[in-house]
């Protein structure tokens, strides 16, 4: 979690030395407010209920195809063995800094400066896991980065993106654990 607060920390720093900008308009798109929200008011309950709902319908379908489909199944039962020792706290910590680090670094600075496609590419390409296996995961990744950044182009803010990629990330994370503890007690009652 540290390297996500320290991450922040520098985006921040650079953002400001390099554009004299303030971290806040890393929040808000360089076509703010966007052309269709001109009539009326920035509700940014709109974006926290988006959010939630987009988070909670990409965690089902996770939490489905785990079940589902073998691909799923063994990513989960390999990155499983990396949560299952962590606390809800520090789960739930993890959630919020590598949400919010990310949305800051990847659609509210990289997408501003090299477009949709270009930042949701990296964000995918960051996202490479050790195995051959597990590429189905950085595949999502690439997916989730488009949703993402065209959430973003559409709401003006990272704030609908930042809290579906937090929902995607808590309960995940907490399943992810959860299943590592379960293994975890397996193996100890099977010696």
């Amino acid at each position: 979690m540290l390297i996500y607060i320290l991450l922040v920390l520098g985006i921040a720093a650079f953002h400001h030395l390099y554009f004299g900008d303030p971290l806040a308009t890393l929040w808000l798109s360089q076509d703010y407010p966007p052309a269709y929200l001109s009539d009326r008011e920035y509700l940014v309950e709109e974006d926290v209920i988006l959010g939630v709902v987009l988070g909670l319908i990409v965690v089902q379908l996770s939490r489905w195809l785990s079940a589902h489909t073998t691909w799923a199944k063994r990513v989960d039962d390999d990155f499983c063995q990396y949560f299952d020792t962590q606390s809800s706290l520090a789960l739930t910590g993890l959630a919020v800094m590598s949400s919010l680090s990310e949305e800051i670094v990847f659609r509210g600075w990289l997408q501003d400066l090299t477009g949709l496609a270009w930042a949701s590419l990296i964000f995918g390409l960051l996202h490479i896991p050790p195995k051959r296996s597990h590429w189905p995961w950085t595949v999502s990744a690439t997916v989730m980065g488009f949703t993402f950044g065209a959430l973003y182009v559409w709401r003006g803010s990272i704030t609908a993106p930042f809290i579906a990629h937090f929902t995607i990330n808590y309960f995940n994370l907490h399943a992810l654990a959860k299943l590592g503890r379960s293994k975890r007690r397996e193996r100890s009652e099977s010696i």
